[in-house]
């Protein structure tokens, strides 16, 4: 049953009619599709067989990685411009085992030499198909029909890689003595040939002498020009003169497209002269087809009254398509009323065959409400079925009628019924008008019949937005749907949840996060709807738009949406719960963080690594707040997975700073040096916390020697400055003043804050003013701030800023003072950058400043939610 409703999706995907009778089997199903893309790509519909292709892909069809499949993957990739892809499933479809049963090396090397040609590697095409080629002296004319086929792609990559000498030998060998069934294509093989202006009088010569016995080509313009062009208007006039003489049925079916892509003037007089020498001489006997070649050709260069004259001739036929012409002829010089009437009488014998060109005869002349008004008469004649509708709607929508094109499209479906024949239409020409009730109804149909039963649709929000981001609408579109909604009609459309969740994505895809904060504090109708219909899905919905704002950086409303979701519903998504540990993290809530790293933690989806990730995470953050004793027990659970070998020196080093924390020198010095002795990570840090182990033991030729080791080890600046400011202060201290010093740093470092700043208050009273005097009571002032005296931290730092005459000191404390108060004005972050731009704190003050440029002003605490 599963390969049965696997064929229902892919046809019903494509838009096709569904099989009476369904294979039971993987076999049978496979031959089944096979049959469908081969007969797509043998009659030019390589499209279609890539889209029936690519349904199956995503309904994670196994038999599309077969070589018959892939071989025919290959052509229709090739055919619809993914050249490049092809080329790199041909090397796919080698390295397959026992490709040969099911693909011919023959129908491969064809495809592969047109495969090189299209990426632009003719001659790599070239040295492939030589050495298949047999030798001509060997065959008896004329040469079997596998040889002539590949001469003749032999001869075509010949003209693109610029032998043309070769070529047009191996061209007219192949005319004279290759299989018949090939002879029209070796003709138009030569007019590409002759396009390069490579042909000579001769071999023109001997074309004009074939072309009469080939029924399948219709070349006598093309050569004439090519013989033109390449100087020889003799020829090129006897070329349009026997094609116009004897084969004029011929010729006219294709005249019209012929003179639109003629701007020479000097050839279009010699199409002139050669036509009205002929017409002159043959005087009334010529033919219906003579006169229409003849008569567009005046219309081209501008006589108007013989083509008048002639169109009068050609509108007396009872012929149904030479009446058409003569009304085209009508309409293309002026004569509206003539034109008219000659549609009037179509209509009559033919209803609705002639509409379509009929409104076209107003549309041409100026007169779109007319060609509208003619148009409308379609459904009728068909009617008013969904063929019609169908067939009036495309017409407008080719013509350019966008707007009407879709009110056409959704009439159809109001008469019908029916939305589902008009979606794909309605589909593309909503888009194209950015129109978002069209697009959304046309999707959602579609949505409903691509996969019956599976539950799946290959109709996602992604894909559509994908098409948006393709026709650069996604902007537009967005805008059109928050309006839509907020519209009380939509919380009852059929599209509404779709509109909901495209929305959504629109609003990730392009960093609209005002949308969300909107959506917080006053959630549009259809929002709302999509919430009420189903409390689990607005749990998942606020989850994965936190969880993608978390991802994207937007760690302020991440948090802001995580938190409005009751904690207890993380333990199902724990990809939801991490996020909001992050989010807050980089927010500075630490407590929040190890909250959201708990629910991970006792989930009972844990798996291993997210209980080790957890862990490490929490005991990271207790380190931050400084309550080492609770560090180390998150620490000691991972010790217990004997397996966690990968998070050794992560581990090593957060018990180093935690038994540094808890003023245990023996323990802390030895993980420290472990990490560093190892070369693991963090072993620049773990340098500078024992240079610190050792600037508390007195030891300050020891400390001076690891502060400078870490100058060399910091991939970064911020720990090298610390090392740097370090060393420059010890050479700034008198012996008396070490101590103070070294348990000042070590305690504040440490978390003791008390005793940092009764040693920091020491180290003050015994320095003279001076940069480290002024450095001593800068970290008084973070003390203060650090225990929650921030006017009485700001106020010692304001005191400095006066008196302090270090310009970078100056620079960091008000970066700092900016960062604690808060601020969405850029300018004060832009003054620190302009003042130094190449430094660390420069750099600091940059991101500050681009984020508060990009960051909307600071949200309000959130309402509940509806």
């Amino acid at each position: 049953m599963k390969i049965c409703l696997l064929i229902l999706t892919a046809l019903s995907a494509i838009g096709m009619a569904s099989p009476s009778v369904f294979a039971q089997d993987e076999s049978a199903a496979k031959d089944l599709f096979l049959e469908s893309i081969e007969r797509n790509i043998r009659v030019g519909q390589e499209r279609q067989a890539l889209h029936i292709l690519n349904t199956l892909r995503s309904q994670e069809y196994q038999g599309v990685d077969s070589p018959r499949f892939l071989f025919l993957e290959i052509q229709a990739l090739n055919a619809n411009g993914y050249a490049d892809e092809a080329y790199r499933r041909i090397e796919a479809l080698k390295e397959m085992p026992n490709w040969e049963e099911t693909v011919s090396r023959e129908e491969l090397l064809e495809v592969e030499v047109q495969v090189l040609k299209a990426i632009g590697q003719p001659l790599d095409a070239l040295g492939l198909i030589e050495q298949e080629l047999p030798p001509l002296d060997l065959e008896d004319p004329p040469y079997p029909v596998d040889t002539t086929q590949k001469y003749l792609l032999y001869a075509d990559l010949l003209v693109a890689c610029g032998r043309f000498d070769t070529a047009v030998e191996t061209l007219f060998d192949l005319l004279e003595n290759g299989a018949s069934r090939y002879k029209d294509e070796v003709i138009e093989a030569l007019l590409k040939a002759g396009q390069h202006q490579v042909l000579g009088p001769e071999d023109f010569e001997n074309v004009l002498k074939t072309l009469p016995d080939l029924s399948g080509v219709n070349l006598w313009d093309e050569f004439s020009r090519a013989a033109f062009l390449s100087g020889y208007s003799d020829m090129a006039g006897q070329f349009l003169k026997e094609g116009f003489t004897d084969f004029a049925p011929k010729i006219r079916l294709d005249w019209e497209r012929f003179l639109e892509t003629l701007d020479d003037s000097e050839y279009l007089k010699l199409v002139d002269d050669t036509i009205t020498e002929v017409l002159d001489a043959t005087g009334e006997s010529h033919s219906l087809d003579q006169k229409i070649v003849a008569a567009m050709t005046y219309q081209k260069v501008g006589k108007s009254e013989r083509a008048v004259e002639l169109t009068r001739e050609i509108a007396e036929s009872d012929n149904l398509t030479i009446q058409l012409f003569a009304a085209k002829l009508y309409g293309a010089e002026g004569y509206l009323e003539e034109a008219a009437a000659i549609y009037e009488k179509l209509e009559k014998k033919a209803p609705g065959r002639f509409i379509e060109d009929w409104g076209t005869l107003y549309a041409n002349s100026g007169d779109p409400e007319k060609a509208l008004e003619t148009w409308s008469k379609i459904p009728e004649k068909h009617g008013n079925t969904v063929e019609g509708y169908l067939v009036w709607g495309r017409l407008l929508k080719d013509k350019g009628f966008l707007e009407e094109s879709k009110d056409a499209f959704m009439e159809g479906i109001e008469r019908t019924g029916n939305p589902l024949h008009f979606a794909y239409e309605l589909l593309e020409v909503s888009l194209s008008l950015s129109d978002v009730e069209g697009a959304l109804t046309a999707y959602e149909s579609l949505r409903k019949q691509s996969s019956p039963g599976t539950g799946r649709s290959v109709w996602t929000p992604g894909r559509l937005l994908n098409k948006l981001k393709i026709t650069q609408q996604a902007e537009a579109f967005s805008e059109k749907l928050a309006d839509v909604l907020d519209a009380t009609k939509t919380v009852q459309a059929d599209w509404r949840d779709f509109a909901v969740e495209l929305a959504t994505d629109l609003a990730l895809q392009l960093n609209q996060n005002e949308i969300f904060e909107d959506w917080i504090h006053s959630p549009p109708a259809a929002l709302v709807a999509y919430w009420e219909a189903s409390p689990i899905r607005k749990i998942n919905h606020l989850m994965d738009m936190g969880t993608e704002l978390s991802f994207k950086g937007e760690d302020k409303l991440a948090v802001q949406i995580l938190d409005l979701v009751d904690p207890q519903f993380f333990v199902m998504r724990l990809d939801a719960a991490e996020a909001g540990a992050r989010s807050h993290e980089e927010i500075g809530d630490a407590s929040d963080a190890i909250r959201y790293w708990k629910i991970v933690h006792n989930s009972k989806r844990a798996s291993r690594m997210n209980l080790r990730e957890s862990e490490m995470a929490i005991a990271r953050l207790y380190l931050q707040q400084h309550n080492a004793g609770e560090a180390l027990k998150w620490l000691k659970k991972i010790d217990e997975d004997k397996e966690a070998r990968t998070l050794a020196a992560e581990v090593k080093f957060l018990k180093g700073l935690t038994y540094t924390q808890l003023h245990e020198k023996r323990k802390a010095i030895s993980y420290l040096e472990d990490v560093m002795t190892l070369g693991m990570k963090h072993s620049a840090d773990a340098v500078f916390w024992l240079a610190e182990w050792e600037l508390y033991q007195r030891n300050r030729d020891e400390a001076e020697k690891l502060y400078r080791q870490v100058l060399s080890m910091d991939p970064g600046q911020e720990l090298a400055n610390d090392a740097l400011e370090r060393l420059r202060h010890l050479t700034q201290l008198e012996e008396d003043q070490i101590p103070p010093y070294s348990l000042a740093a070590f305690f504040e470092s440490g978390g003791d804050w008390k005793d940092a700043e009764e040693n920091y208050r020491k180290l003050a009273a015994q320095l003279p003013a001076g940069d480290l005097s002024d450095w001593v009571y800068y970290r008084l002032g973070k003390i203060m701030i650090q225990t929650g005296r921030t006017q009485e931290g700001f106020d010692q730092w304001a005191l400095l800023l006066d008196r302090t005459t270090s310009q970078t000191l100056k620079r960091k404390v008000r970066l700092e003072m900016l960062q604690i108060q808060g601020t969405d004005q850029a300018d004060p972050f832009e003054e620190i950058v302009m003042e130094d731009p190449n430094s660390l704190i420069g750099d600091l003050a940059r991101d500050e400043m681009l984020s508060t440029m990009e960051e909307k002003p600071e949200l309000a605490p959130a309402s509940p939610l509806p």
